[in-house]
């Protein structure tokens, strides 16, 4: 039995439907070998599933059974990491014609944290899981209009660097929820706590707090390198000018203008692109992104196989000494985070950097 699984976030699990128009729109992965099978116990079907996935880490199979009363409980395994714990599935199963669809959650350590909607044996163009649709023979006057060339023609805006789609996205945070559990430990999130202050650069007092606040998660000593006050009001209408970017377009207009801020700003806060990223991502955590080489190894394991065909996307996986090389990189990277926020319809350039840094992390 061959089929395909989709996973969905948790909140928009209980709505979806499952339709050819919106298999793009989550990861998938194609069940190659799905096994049904009777058990000692009258109520129930064994059930075993094999996934297939062009990234091996994302390869796994699932057991479970079927209830007669239409649960659904198993395990999933990623093959790739053999000396993993199984992870929970749970759901409900529904029999469709000669087929099944299984929808549930993903548990870890006892957490949802994924959907997931199965369909084995089945059509893809049915347009509903539960319900199919009846459509009638079209009739000879319908089959002449379908031929007519529309008077009205939608157009739908070219994906910019196609490959940092939803698709992507979706696996970014799979890695990332693997790499944060094998990490994570007990401490306060001083990282959210300072976001939420929503700090605005409007005094240079403003601008030296926020200095300090990003220096405590770096590994130096914090030193601004500039002459007087009157320098420092000059860095805080730099951050105040990059703080206009929102979009590509806002970026791509005012190239020129955000190099010379950068310019401005890394020399003075201790040299450093990835404290000066810091300091601005303080300010406009939803615009800016942090670089640092966790992000840069985190994008090469997850881009690195796409660079062939697409050397736009190709990045240094560590940070340049040279400060103009260093503003380079940054503009890149910068630039390419705003895409893909745009592509995949994310709020926040962070909910893209953030798995990032968890998969580069050693």
């Amino acid at each position: 039995m061959e089929g395909q699984i989709i996973y969905v976030p948790m909140g928009e699990l209980k709505d979806y439907a499952y339709s050819r128009q919106t298999l793009n729109e989550y990861e998938t992965q194609e069940v190659n070998r799905g096994f049904l099978s009777v058990t000692d116990s009258p109520d129930r079907k064994k059930i075993i599933l094999d996934i297939l996935s062009s990234a091996d880490y994302y390869a796994a199979d699932i057991r479970g059974f079927l209830y007669d009363n239409g649960q659904f409980l198993g395990h999933l395994h990623y093959i790739a990491d053999a000396n993993a714990l199984k992870e929970s599935v749970s759901g409900l199963w529904v029999k469709i014609g000669d087929g099944y669809e299984i929808k549930g959650l993903v548990y870890e350590n006892n957490k949802p944290y994924s959907g997931f909607l199965i369909r084995l044996g089945l059509q893809v163009e049915l347009a509903t899981p539960i319900k199919a649709i009846k459509v009638s023979k079209p009739t000879a006057q319908l089959k002449k209009k379908s031929r007519e060339t529309p008077k009205v023609i939608t157009q739908t805006k070219e994906l910019e660097m196609p490959v940092l789609n939803e698709d992507l996205f979706e696996l970014f945070l799979s890695k990332a929820a693997k790499k944060k559990k094998q990490k994570a430990r007990i401490s306060y999130d001083l990282y959210k706590h300072a976001i939420s202050w929503k700090a605005k650069p409007e005094t240079t007092e403003d601008l030296l707090l926020a200095m300090c606040v990003a220096y405590a998660w770096m590994p130096t000593m914090l030193d601004v390198y500039i002459a007087d006050k009157k320098e420092l009001k000059k860095l805080l209408q730099a951050v105040k000018g990059l703080g206009t970017i929102r979009s590509v377009a806002d970026f791509d207009k005012n190239n020129g203008k955000i190099q010379k801020w950068l310019l401005e700003l890394i020399p003075a806060i201790n040299n450093s692109v990835v404290g000066t990223s810091k300091v601005l991502h303080i300010f406009y955590p939803d615009y800016i992104p942090i670089i640092d080489t966790n992000v840069l190894k985190g994008w090469k394991i997850m881009v690195g196989k796409y660079y062939k065909k697409n050397p736009e996307l190709q990045l240094p996986v560590g940070i340049p000494s040279v400060t103009s090389r260093q503003v380079n990189t940054y503009l890149k990277y910068w630039r390419t985070l705003l895409v893909m926020m745009e592509n995949t319809k994310t709020k926040s350039v962070r909910m893209l950097e953030e798995p990032l840094y968890w998969i580069g992390m050693k």
